[in-house]
């Protein structure tokens, strides 16, 4: 915690000016962006709309077509929900460690409901425009929990002058909070005094209440607006808890560090939309105007079928107001004057027009966004390919939001791996649910020894150590070195999204190309190329599913003591067919050949001894009720 006497005295007024010019210049924003989720509701007419239409009795008609758009596109996002996956930056890094680091991930997602948090921030951003969350790291003993909230919209606060989606541009960046003065007095113990003169201030205020209508504190419920602020001084990001009277809680470094140790933020926000002015907006702000011509076109179109226009000469009805009722019913009656003109003027042609120009509003802002077709409301006898063709377009149109979606998770991991290799830092088992084979539990920072990982990795590589290897290998004295196996604070690698097209390594792409190739290859050839494929793959235990494929199982797997003497067995008798012609050409004159002849006779003796024994095993493996052959010594 950095030295209060060490904070510069006008550094709080300087904060509090960033957040109040933010509020006071996202204003005319946030009234758009609350008008745009009222429209998402159904609350389309202003009030002078519902006068007019209560004046002529007329039912407030709303066709809503804007709340099927977003419904689909959020069921869309539950249906592309994804999960992290870590790949290894390097060679050194090995494949179970980043097998660990990929399951740490999945199991804090699990823990915090992750997949939730990221529909709500979706929710919020195709509604309002901008969303986010913060990471939280709370202590439980010897341990830390590790947890990513949600940041509800109209909580959220920023440098007015970003324009980056993605806020990297921003100054700094912050979280609202209304709390009764007795809770933030429990927060935020001997700040009474500041509490104190932060309620003697009220001014006008606007979104940030809960809904207290002042800028400050709620004199009436004695309530008080705390503001969380995390800025950028330096390079370095800070945070602070602020309200007007003063600090709550004196700025500070951010704990959080990127792999480079540099502080980062917190909070990560994203937004879909930023105009050149650097107004935030949702998927809602484009159809807007089309809404509004749709109902006011189907209110005039009701207006037009129950009214009447007339002409006649003044003086042809006693009262114009009570011939202008009667029209307007079924049955209606008007006595005339007789002698004098009057007629009813037809208006189907305003009628007819009206109706054409509602039924192209409407087809305006189907074909925007989700269209009909991609939500399943097409009614037009359309073929597969063009079915096909207009979902394909409304995809492409609405990649833009889903896009930035993917890419605020990708950071969201990131800012969770940093933390997890900051904090968990003693030795933690986590159970894993979504892989059937994988371990029951997970261990990071486990300690170890470096002999009990050599025979690890030795078993790995498929190699069959017995007890006595095992107890030779323990008994060096560097087998004894203590280890830290799945040491976090080591690991470098890359998170990544498992959806995501774009390969990392050579391997994905080799398994694209095979996967690719594969319809083409023949029949009798699949089973060797689904073979490859399997080994060009990322599954885990992938040697498991091969020799299911091969049709091996557990008991098939272990070496065959009959095949192996049998193969031995082979191998000698090669060499003593070569040996005996070599033996031929002893008897060429030469010592340098006849020491060859002698060395080469030797060498069959010892061949003829290894196969005799050889041949005893045999017969007792294949026959144990036998005695071993009385020739196979001789």
């Amino acid at each position: 915690m950095t030295d209060p006497s060490k904070t510069p005295p006008d550094l709080h007024s300087t904060l509090v000016q960033w957040f109040e010019d933010s509020e006071d210049s996202t204003q005319d924003a946030r009234k758009l962006a609350e008008r745009d989720a009222d429209y998402y509701d159904g609350k389309q007419l202003t009030p002078e709309e519902y006068r007019t239409l209560k004046t002529r009795r007329q039912p407030p008609v709303v066709n809503n077509r804007i709340k099927p758009k977003i419904d689909f596109m959020l069921g869309a996002e539950l249906k592309t929900r994804t999960d992290p996956k870590a790949f290894p930056r390097n060679p050194n890094v090995d494949e179970d460690a980043a097998n660990a680091a990929t399951d740490a991930l999945r199991y804090i997602c699990d823990a915090t409901k992750f997949e939730r948090v990221r529909s709500l921030c979706y929710e919020d951003g195709l509604k309002y425009g901008s969303y986010g969350g913060q990471i939280v790291v709370t202590p439980k003993g010897n341990d830390f929990r590790i947890d990513f909230v949600h940041v509800p919209w109209d909580r959220i606060f920023y440098d007015s002058h970003s324009r980056a989606k993605d806020f990297s541009d921003a100054k700094y960046k912050g979280v609202v909070i209304w709390q009764d003065r007795e809770d933030a007095l429990e927060m935020f113990p001997g700040k009474e005094s500041i509490l104190a003169n932060t309620m003697a201030s009220v001014t006008a205020g606007q979104t940030y209440d809960d809904k207290p209508q002042n800028r400050w504190a709620d004199k009436g419920r004695d309530r008080v607006r705390v503001v969380y602020m995390e800025y950028r001084k330096g390079g370095e990001w800070y945070f602070c808890y602020l309200t007007k009277g003063g600090f709550l809680r004196e700025p500070a470094k951010m704990p959080f560090v990127n792999d480079d140790g540099e502080s980062i933020p917190s909070l990560e926000f994203q937004s879909l939309f930023v105009d050149r002015d650097g107004n935030r907006y949702g998927q809602i702000r484009q159809y807007i105007d089309m809404q509004d011509e749709i109902n006011k076109r189907r209110s005039k179109g009701i207006h037009l079928i129950n009214s009447r226009q007339t002409k006649g000469e003044k003086g042809a009805v006693a009262d114009v107001n009570a011939m202008k009722r009667e029209l307007a019913k079924p049955d209606g009656h008007v006595e005339i004057v007789p002698g004098m003109a009057f007629d009813v003027i037809n208006t189907n042609d305003m009628s007819a027009g009206n109706f054409q120009m509602l039924q192209e509003a409407k087809a305006e802002i189907d074909a925007q966004g989700p269209n009909a077709a991609l939500v399943g409301g097409e009614k037009r006898d359309l073929s597969g390919r063009a079915i096909q063709a207009l979902q394909g377009g409304s995809n492409i149109e609405t990649a833009i939001q889903t896009d930035g979606l993917r890419d605020w998770e990708h950071r969201v991991y990131r800012l969770m791996w940093y933390c997890v290799k900051k904090y968990w830092t003693a030795e933690k088992w986590f159970r894993v649910t979504d892989d059937e084979n994988a371990p029951k539990y997970v261990g990071l920072n486990t300690p170890s020894t470096a002999g009990e990982e050599f025979i690890k990795q030795q078993q790995k590589a498929g190699q069959q150590l017995d007890e006595e290897m095992i107890q030779q290998i323990m008994a060096d004295p560097a087998a004894q070195q203590p280890v830290v196996t799945n040491n976090v604070a080591e690991l470098d690698v890359d998170i990544i999204l498992e959806d995501v097209p774009d390969t990392v390594t050579i391997q994905q792409e080799q398994f694209e190309s095979l996967t690719q190739l594969f319809p083409t290859v023949p029949e009798q050839l699949k089973p060797l190329t689904l073979e490859m494929l399997i080994q060009a793959s990322t599954l885990r235990n992938k040697q498991r599913f091969i020799d299911k494929l091969q049709g091996k199982g557990e008991e098939d797997q272990k070496p065959d003591p009959m095949a192996e003497m049998q193969a031995q067995m082979q191998q000698i008798m090669m060499r003593l067919e070569i040996a005996e012609k070599v033996a031929k050409i002893a008897k060429i004159e030469t010592s340098g050949v006849l020491d060859l002849a002698n060395a080469e006779a030797a060498e069959i003796g010892q061949d003829l001894a290894e196969y005799g024994a050889i041949v005893q095993d045999f017969e007792r493996v294949n026959n144990p009720q036998s005695q071993p052959a009385q020739g196979a010594q001789q």
